[in-house]
């Protein structure tokens, strides 16, 4: 479904049609991106800093992350930034969006995930992504979403909250044709063959502490983990480490899973797919203000700086 762009991300909520499938953007012509199947070289994006400026802090800050996305933006005008050389994503500031570069990895069978991190969970998960959680979350922080709290189990169940994020793919077909579609189109119930209905909640995951000693001092630390390096990035079954996570009860034991892989619509295993994640605004603004938003579209196909 082919569609013009809301350029500005505080649009976005006016054209997703609640629980349906909305509309999907296109990034400006002006970003001059790569397609994600180009054998473009990764040292070519133009908004990678010569050096890594976010904060090493170990455990990882996502705050402070955010935080500095933010303020190293305002001073450089640099609105898209790869986060880290090592790693497929980006931010885009101008757009509140986060773009990962993803792989096919799974067309059929029951899913616990859409996407997995690389080399953890790709046996549930449609797509996998070169980078680590916590600077999607970071990310995520840094474009205006909230965190809100993953789901509960005990003393009673409690689904995840947060921001809601919407997961649009772009991809290159066999014949060279660029394609594109709401990521919840690639997931249908088990016994309904109905599409996913709900969008993905950012319940922001957690942390596991663990007591250390630091063999050089001797001295015990404290040091947090974030759970969702485990795997558990943009889930469709619940888990309390769940990055991404849906807001209704949805099991993750093998013999009750609630969803599979919509396998007509999924390309090919190997497959590089552009994910762009694009939280939802808490107040959409009037359809005036949206529909002189769509007048400046375009209808280049967005993709990100691909990286082998």
């Amino acid at each position: 479904m082919k569609v013009p762009l809301r350029n500005s991300a505080c649009m976005l909520l006016a054209v997703v049609l609640g629980c349906g499938v909305g509309r999907i953007p296109q990034l400006a012509a002006d970003d001059a991106v790569v397609a994600p199947n180009s054998s473009a070289d990764a040292s070519s994006d133009t908004a990678l800093p010569e050096e890594n400026t976010l904060p090493q802090d170990e455990p990882p800050n996502v705050e402070a992350i955010a935080e500095q996305l933010a303020t190293d933006a305002a001073k450089s005008g640099e609105q898209r930034r790869r986060l880290d050389p090592r790693y497929d994503v980006w931010v885009d500031m101008n757009r509140h969006h986060v773009i990962l570069l993803g792989e096919v990895c799974l067309r059929e069978g029951g899913l616990e995930m859409l996407a997995c991190l690389r080399g953890t969970k790709e046996h549930e998960s449609i797509l996998s992504v070169n980078t680590e959680a916590y600077l999607v979350h970071a990310a995520l922080l840094a474009v205006g979403a909230e965190a809100g709290n993953p789901v509960e189990f005990r003393p009673e169940y409690k689904a995840a909250t947060g921001s809601e994020v919407d997961v649009a793919l772009y991809w290159t077909d066999a014949d060279g044709n660029r394609q594109r579609q709401w990521a919840r189109e690639w997931i249908r119930g088990f016994g309904t063959g109905e599409t996913l209905a709900v969008p993905w909640v950012f319940g922001g995951s957690g942390y596991w502490v663990d007591e250390v000693v630091d063999p050089a001092t001797g001295e015990q630390k404290v040091r947090r983990h974030y759970k969702a390096e485990e795997g558990d990035m943009i889930c469709v079954s619940n888990f309390p480490s769940a990055m991404l996570d849906l807001p209704i009860e949805s099991s993750q034991s093998a013999e009750a899973l609630l969803f599979e892989a919509f396998t007509e619509r999924i390309p090919p295993l190997g497959t590089k797919v552009a994910m762009v994640l694009i939280p939802r605004p808490k107040n959409p603004p009037p359809d005036s203000e949206a529909d002189e938003a769509a007048s400046d579209a375009v209808t280049k196909d967005p993709a990100t700086q691909g990286s082998d």
